[in-house]
């Protein structure tokens, strides 16, 4: 299956971006300005090194598979909503999500919380909100 490596690429979304993509992508670490999404509208895997919120909201919009990588709240309260119809991936297995001051809010597709035991898959979120989507 072909595919697609911005790894060494540093993705911003501002407002609304958008990728589309029917190829599996993996991306650089990717910041979602404040009160900004990420759309991917194709049924391709979409894989971040790492996401960021510049602001105290942003947001994941995926219809195919999105893999979120290393998340950090860095300690502030930050609500990130995932939507879409495809699923979004939060893999703690090797521990790089800290979201403890972070609520997630799912109004779309589903969110898949992986851990190892040792790590909380969600990275210790202090509330889910389901809106639509499922856990």
């Amino acid at each position: 299956m072909p595919s697609l490596s911005f790894t060494g690429t540093n993705v911003a979304a501002a407002a609304s971006s958008g990728i589309a993509t029917s190829v599996s992508a993996t991306l650089g670490p990717v910041t979602i300005g404040a009160g900004g999404s990420l759309l991917t509208t194709d049924s391709g895997t979409m894989t971040a090194t790492s996401i960021t919120l510049s602001g105290s909201t942003g947001g994941i919009t995926a219809n195919g598979t999105f893999n979120l990588g290393t998340y950090s709240d860095g300690g502030s309260f930050k609500t990130m909503t995932l939507g879409g119809t495809g699923t979004k991936v939060m893999d703690n297995s090797g521990g790089g999500i800290i979201a403890s001051n972070m609520t997630i809010r799912v109004t779309g597709g589903t969110l898949d919380a992986t851990n190892s035991g040792a790590n909380d898959g969600l990275g210790g979120a202090t509330a889910i909100q389901l809106a639509g989507g499922k856990v």
